[in-house]
C-alpha cells in the first residue's frame, strides 16, 4: 500500500455484517478511513455530508434500493466518487449495467482470501482514476481561469501598445490607450507607420529589426504636439512574418520633472555657493524658458519702496534689460495675479519708461503676460513671476507656464530671500530645507560614507520612517537587501563625478518598488564631498510592462483563434490562428464587423438569439458555419464573452473559436456510406426503409396511396459475366441514372444489392399514374448502353404493389413486389406486373425451396469451395475463404445468393453452417498431413442467427475435441452491419471465441457506419475492405483515399488487411504500396472445389 493512499476515506455500503466487519478490517489494517452503511438511505446521507474518495458498494441491499439503484441516484445527485461494487452473483448482464451506470470495476465475494485480494486491486485502481479525474478537472479549470485573466489583462491594459510589420514601419495593429494618446482613430493610425509617428533618430530605424530595442525618441501626435517617449520594442511572428511589438511610455511629464528637478538642483547649488542673485534666478527661468517654448520669463524682486525691480530676464535683449533697470521701476498695480491683455498689456509696457522695451514687444508679437507672485516664508509678497507670451499661443501652453510659475515660485522666493539674508550664514540650511521640502519627488544628501545628512519630507515618507530616524544611517539601515547593490552606485558616484541615472528596486513594507534615481556629487566645506540625489517610483509601470508581456504571449501562442471586439462589434485585436483559420490577416479586418464572415446558412433568428443570450449572460457558444478568405465555408465551435470594467460594465466581447470542419466532413461521410449505394450513390436499404416507413405513415394521415416497385435488370448476369464486373458496374450506375430521370424528386429510388433496384412513388391517387412512371422506366432501360465501347442491352422486370390495397406491413409490401416482380420475368420480362392475390402461390414455390433445403441438408448436397487468399510480400497462398455451394439434383450449382436469405429467415441458416463447418474442419484434418496445406488457415463466415445461438461455443469447443486440430487453423468472419447489430453482444462473443484460439476477421468493412467508431473495441485479427471499394481504385478518388486510410487505420490498431476483390494488376499493385497484407479476388482465383483447391495451393506455393 503506497503513502498516497494512507488516510483516503472509503465508504462502505453492505449489509451482511461478517463481509461489512471483514471488508472495515482489512482496509483500515491497509491504512484507510472507513466507514459503514447497512443500507442506501444513511450510505446517501453519508455521501451528501462527508468527503469520500471510494464508494465500496454491494449490489444486493436489504432495503427499497438495490446497489444499482443507490448507484443511479448517487450519479444523479452529480456525485462523480469513484465506484466498486461487490456482489456475489455471476450475473454478466449486471457487471454490464453497473458498468453503464459508472462503476470502475466489480469484486464477486468469495472466500475471504480471494476476496480481499480482488478487493485491495480493484480500490487501488478506484482511487487512483479518482486522482486522475480531479486533477484532470482542477487543471482545467485552472487554466480557462489563466486564460481570461492574461486575456482581459492585455486588452484592458492602460499602456500604449502598437505593432508594426518588420520593414516598412507599417502600423497593424493599435490598443485604445494607443488612440487616446496619439489622438487617433484605430482606422488612422492604421495608416500610418513608424516614421509618422517618430522623429528621426538612430534607435528608430533599429527598432524595424528583429531583436528587442530599448530606446528614447520623440513622437508626434494628430494635434502637432511633440511627446518624449520611452519605447520597448520586440520582434514577435505571425504567419511565417515578422513584426514589431512596441511598448510607448509618455515620459514627457517625467522629463519635464526631472528637468525642472535638474534646475531646482542647479539653482540650489548656485545658492550655496553663494552666487549673485541674477544668476540664481537666471537659472530658473531658463529652465521654464526651455520647457515652455515660445514664452518669455522675467523674475522681478520687491525693493523697500513697494516697486518691482527687474532681476532676471535672460532671453530679453540685454539692451533692453539694462534700460528697463535704468530708466526706472515697474508699478505694483501691473503686477497682481493673472492675465494682462491687449489695452492692459499697452499700459503695462507704458510703465517701462522703455521705447526700446515696447518696440521690441511689438516686433516679437508679445501682447500679453502671465503674473505669479513670489511670497516670503511669511507669506509677503518679495517678488514677481512673469511670463510674455506671443497674442497667437496656444491656452494649454499658456496654462503650462503658469503651472511651472507656481511650481517653482517657492523657489525664486527662497533664493530672494536667501539673497536679503545671505549675510546670515546659519539661515542657509533651513533655506535648503525649505526648498527640498516644497519639491513632491524624494530628496536626500549623504556624506563621504554615505551615511544621510538630511532629506525632504517625501523622501521621510518613501522610507516609511521620519527624518529623524534617516539622518545618521546608511541605506542598509533603511532597506537592508538592497544595500550592496546602492553602495556599488554610491562608490561609482565618488569616483567619477558628475550626474548619475540609475534604476533599483527596494523593498517596502507594500512590497516591492521599483525606483529611479539621480544622484550628483557635491563639495563642501574643507573639501568635504558628498552626494545628493532624488528618487522617483516607476512601479506602477514595470508592472505593466510585465503584465503585457505575459498577455502578449498567451495571446500570440494560442492554438484557437481569438477575436476582441469593441461594443460597436468592431474587431479591435486578432491572432495568428484567426490569421492560419480564416485566411484574413489582422490589417485586413481591423475595425470591420465580423459579419463578413457569414456564411449565409444562418438567418437572422439565429443571430439575434445569439446576442440576446450574450447580453442577457455574458456569454455564448455553440456550433457556427463561415466563409474563409478564399470561400470556403467552414464550421468552427465558437465561444463569445463580454468583458468588464472594474463598475461592471461591459467593455469589449472576446470571441474564441477553434475549425471543426474536417470533424464533421469525416462524419457525413460516414452518415453518407451508412444509407447511400457506395456504387451508385442510390439509397441503400436502410434509407430505403426509412422513406418507405415515412411515406406510408404519411399516406395513412392524408388517405394517399404508395406505389412500391421493385425491379431487376434482366440478362444482367450475362454482362457481367462476359464483360467482367467493371463493366456490369459502370452498367449499374448508367441504370440508376434512368431510372432517376424518370421519377419526380419527391419519389425514391434505391439499389437493394446486386442489380435490385427499388422506387416509391409516393402521395398517389390513381394506378394509372403509377403505369406512367414504370412505362418510362421500362422505355429508358431498353435504350441500348454504351459502356467501355461495348453496346449492351437490357430490360428490367418490375414488380410493383400498392399501399395499403395490398397490406400494410412493410415486410409484406417488399414481398408482394419481389413475387410480382418474378411474375414479370417469367413473363417474358421487359415488363410489369402488378401484385394481386393470386401471387400468392409465390409463397408455395418458397415452401418448396424451404423442403429442398431441408432434403439437401439431410442427402449433404452442399459442398464447399476455397478461394485463397494470397500474401502480398511473398506471393504464396497463406489462407482462404470457405463458401458454399449448394448441388441441386435439378437446377445445378447454386450460389449462396440463391438460398442463404431464405436459409436465414427460416432458420436453416444454423443447419448449413454446421455442415460448412464440419466439412471445413474435416478437410483441415486430412491437410495436417500435408506439409504445405497444413499451413493454410481457413476463413468461415459466420451468419447472424449463428452468432445469436447460445450453443455457439459449445459446438466449437467440441468440434476442436472431436477432430483433434488446432484452433489456429481457423479464423471466422463476420460482417460489420452484422456485428453493430447488437454491438455489446458482438463484442463480448468475439473476444470469447478468440479466448478459445480462433482468430477473428471482419468482412466486407467500409459498408457500415458506426464500426468506425467501435472497431478499437472488438478483438478483430484481420480487417477485409469490401469489393466495393476496391473496383473503382482506378476511377474513384475517393476509393483510393479510404482504400488508404482504412489500412492505416487498421495497422495503427495491430490489425492485418485483405483486400478483396481484386481483379486486375493495378489493383494489386495499388494496394500493395499502401502496404496491404494479403490479396484476395479473381486476379488469382474464383472459388474453387477442395481437390481443384489443393492442387492450385501446392503449384503455388512450391
Amino acid at each position: 500500500m503506497s503513502k498516497q493512499n494512507i488516510n483516503a476515506a472509503v465508504l462502505v455500503v453492505e449489509d451482511d455484517p461478517t463481509f461489512q466487519e471483514l471488508t472495515r478490517h482489512y482496509l483500515q489494517n491497509k491504512g484507510f478511513r472507513v466507514d459503514l452503511c447497512s443500507n442506501a438511505e444513511s450510505a446517501l446521507e453519508h455521501l451528501r455530508v462527508g468527503d469520500y474518495d471510494l464508494l465500496l458498494l454491494d449490489h444486493i441491499l436489504e432495503t427499497k434500493m438495490d446497489g444499482l439503484d443507490l448507484l443511479t441516484q448517487v450519479r444523479a445527485d452529480g456525485n462523480e466518487i469513484a465506484v466498486v461494487m461487490m456482489t456475489g452473483t455471476k450475473d454478466q448482464d449486471l457487471v454490464i449495467q453497473a458498468m453503464r451506470l459508472g462503476a470502475l470495476d466489480f469484486v464477486k465475494k468469495r472466500s475471504a482470501p480471494k476476496f480481499l485480494a480482488k478487493l485491495e486491486n480493484a480500490v487501488l485502481r478506484g482511487l487512483h482514476v479518482s486522482q486522475l479525474e480531479r486533477k484532470m478537472r482542477r487543471t482545467h479549470a485552472a487554466l480557462q481561469e489563466s486564460e481570461q485573466r492574461y486575456r482581459n489583462l492585455f486588452m484592458n491594459s492602460k499602456a500604449v501598445t502598437l505593432i508594426f510589420r518588420s520593414g516598412d514601419g507599417q502600423v497593424i495593429d493599435a490598443n485604445k490607450a494607443a488612440c487616446d494618446f496619439y489622438g487617433y482613430s484605430c482606422e488612422e493610425l492604421l495608416a500610418l507607420t513608424a516614421s509618422d509617428l517618430n522623429m528621426e533618430c538612430d534607435e528608430v530605424e533599429n527598432s524595424k529589426s528583429d531583436q528587442q530595442n530599448h530606446f528614447y525618441c520623440k513622437q508626434k501626435l494628430a494635434d502637432g504636439s511633440v511627446r518624449d517617449v520611452e519605447v520597448y520594442t520586440g520582434p514577435i511572428e505571425m504567419n511565417g512574418e515578422t513584426f514589431i511589438y512596441s511598448i510607448i511610455h509618455d515620459i514627457s511629464a517625467r522629463l519635464r520633472a526631472e528637468n525642472i528637478i535638474a534646475g531646482q538642483h542647479r539653482t540650489l547649488e548656485r545658492l550655496a555657493k553663494q552666487e549673485p542673485l541674477e544668476k540664481v534666478l537666471d537659472e530658473l527661468t531658463v529652465m521654464l524658458e526651455v520647457e515652455c517654448p515660445g514664452a518669455h520669463f522675467a523674475i522681478f524682486s520687491v525693493k523697500g519702496d513697494q516697486n518691482f525691480y527687474l532681476e532676471s530676464a535672460p532671453q530679453l535683449p540685454k539692451g533692453i534689460v539694462e534700460e528697463i533697470r535704468r530708466k526706472g521701476l515697474l508699478k505694483e498695480c501691473h503686477l497682481i495675479q493673472g492675465d494682462c491683455e491687449h489695452e492692459d498689456f499697452e499700459e503695462f509696457t507704458d510703465d517701462c519708461k522703455s521705447c526700446q522695451a515696447r518696440k521690441w514687444f511689438s516686433e516679437n508679437n508679445i501682447q500679453g503676460t502671465q503674473v505669479e507672485p513670489i511670497l516670503s516664508s511669511d507669506q509677503e509678497m518679495i517678488g514677481a513671476f512673469c511670463a510674455f507670451y506671443p497674442d497667437d499661443m496656444d491656452v494649454n501652453k499658456k496654462q503650462l507656464s503658469l503651472e511651472f510659475m507656481k511650481k517653482n515660485a517657492s523657489l525664486a522666493g527662497i533664493a530672494i530671500e536667501h539673497h536679503k539674508q545671505v549675510q546670515s550664514i546659519g539661515m542657509q540650511a533651513e533655506f535648503l530645507q525649505t526648498v527640498i521640502d516644497a519639491v513632491p519627488m524624494p530628496i536626500y544628501y549623504k556624506d563621504e560614507e554615505a551615511r544621510y545628512t538630511g532629506c525632504n519630507r517625501a523622501m521621510a515618507e518613501f522610507c516609511e520612517r521620519p527624518v529623524n530616524q534617516i539622518i545618521g544611517h546608511t541605506l542598509y539601515d533603511l532597506f537592508p537587501n538592497e544595500g550592496d547593490p546602492f553602495s556599488v552606485q554610491d562608490q561609482k558616484v565618488f569616483e567619477e563625478g558628475g550626474a548619475h541615472r540609475v534604476e533599483s528596486s527596494v523593498t517596502r513594507s507594500d512590497g516591492l518598488h521599483y525606483v529611479l534615481s539621480y544622484k550628483a556629487r557635491f563639495e563642501g566645506p574643507k573639501n568635504r564631498v558628498g552626494i545628493v540625489g532624488s528618487v522617483v517610483d516607476i512601479t506602477d509601470s514595470k508592472l505593466t510592462e510585465n503584465e503585457l508581456k505575459l498577455s502578449k504571449t498567451v495571446f500570440e501562442t494560442t492554438s484557437e483563434a481569438i477575436v476582441v471586439t469593441d461594443l460597436e462589434n468592431k474587431i479591435q485585436a486578432v491572432n495568428p490562428s484567426f490569421t492560419h483559420v480564416t485566411g484574413y490577416t489582422e490589417k485586413e479586418v481591423l475595425g470591420k464587423d465580423p459579419a463578413f464572415l457569414s456564411s449565409g446558412r444562418h438567418d437572422a433568428m439565429f443571430y439575434q438569439r445569439m446576442w440576446t443570450q450574450l447580453v442577457d449572460t455574458g456569454r455564448w457558444q455553440g456550433e457556427i458555419w463561415n466563409r474563409r478568405k478564399n470561400g470556403d465555408l467552414y464550421a468552427e465551435w465558437l465561444s463569445i464573452s463580454a468583458v468588464y470594467d472594474s463598475a461592471g460594465k461591459t467593455t469589449q466581447y472576446v470571441a474564441v473559436f477553434s475549425d471543426i470542419t474536417k470533424r464533421k466532413k469525416a462524419e457525413e461521410l460516414i452518415r453518407h456510406q451508412a444509407n447511400y449505394d457506395a456504387l451508385t450513390n442510390l439509397p441503400n436499404r436502410s434509407l430505403f426503409v426509412d422513406r418507405l416507413s415515412r411515406a406510408t405513415m404519411r399516406a395513412k394521415r392524408q388517405e394517399f396511396k404508395v406505389a412500391l416497385m421493385l425491379l431487376d435488370l434482366d440478362r444482367f448476369k450475362s454482362v457481367n459475366d462476359t464483360l467482367g464486373h467493371n463493366t456490369g458496374d459502370l452498367l449499374l450506375r448508367e441504370a440508376a441514372v434512368r431510372i432517376s430521370h424518370c421519377v419526380r424528386e419527391t419519389d425514391t429510388v434505391s439499389r437493394l444489392g446486386g442489380d435490385e433496384f427499388t422506387v416509391i412513388l409516393p402521395d398517389l391517387k390513381l394506378n394509372s399514374d403509377i403505369e406512367k412512371v414504370v412505362s418510362k422506366i421500362l422505355k429508358a432501360l431498353a435504350d441500348p448502353f454504351l459502356i467501355s465501347g461495348h453496346e449492351i442491352f437490357i430490360s428490367g422486370s418490375v414488380g410493383i404493389t400498392v399501399f395499403p390495397d395490398d397490406g400494410r406491413e412493410l415486410e409484406l409490401l417488399l414481398r408482394n413486389a419481389d413475387t410480382a416482380m418474378y411474375r414479370a420475368k417469367e413473363a417474358g420480362r421487359n415488363g410489369y406486373r402488378f401484385f394481386t392475390a393470386e401471387m400468392n402461390a409465390e409463397a408455395h414455390q418458397q415452401m418448396i425451396l424451404e423442403r429442398d433445403m431441408r432434403q439437401a441438408i439431410e442427402r449433404e448436397e452442399f459442398v464447399v469451395f476455397y478461394q485463397p487468399v494470397v500474401d502480398i510480400a511473398s506471393g504464396k497462398i497463406v489462407s482462404c475463404e470457405a463458401l458454399v455451394r449448394w448441388e441441386h439434383p435439378d437446377r445445378g450449382l447454386l450460389g449462396p445468393g440463391y438460398f442463404i436469405a431464405l436459409a436465414e429467415e427460416n432458420g436453416l441458416i444454423n443447419e448449413i453452417g454446421g455442415l460448412v463447418l464440419k466439412q471445413v474442419v474435416q478437410q483441415i484434418k486430412k491437410w495436417q498431413s500435408d506439409p504445405i496445406m497444413r499451413t493454410i488457415r481457413v476463413a468461415v463466415n459466420l451468419s447472424t442467427r449463428q452468432l445469436q445461438s447460445e450453443n455457439l461455443l459449445e459446438d466449437l469447443k467440441n468440434f476442436l475435441a472431436h477432430y483433434d486440430i488446432s484452433a489456429q487453423s481457423l479464423t471466422f468472419e463476420v460482417t460489420e452491419t452484422l456485428v453493430m447489430q447488437d454491438p455489446e453482444h458482438a463484442a463480448n462473443l468475439l473476444e470469447e471465441i478468440r479466448g478459445l484460439g480462433f482468430k477473428v476477421s471482419l468482412d466486407d468493412f467500409g459498408t457500415g457506419y458506426s464500426s468506425l467508431n467501435y472497431l478499437k473495441r472488438f478483438s478483430f485479427d484481420v480487417l477485409k475492405i469490401d469489393r466495393s471499394f476496391i473496383m473503382d481504385l482506378e476511377s474513384d478518388e475517393g476509393d483510393s483515399a479510404l482504400v488508404e486510410a482504412i489500412i492505416v487505420m487498421a495497422h495503427k490498431l495491430g490489425i492485418k488487411v485483405i483486400a478483396e476483390g481484386v481483379e486486375n494488376h493495378n489493383q494489386r499493385i495499388f494496394v500493395s504500396r499502401q502496404n496491404c497484407d494479403f490479396i484476395q479476388g479473381f486476379l488469382y482465383s474464383e472459388p474453387i472445389p477442395c481437390d481443384a483447391f489443393q492442387t492450385y495451393c501446392i503449384e503455388a506455393n512450391t
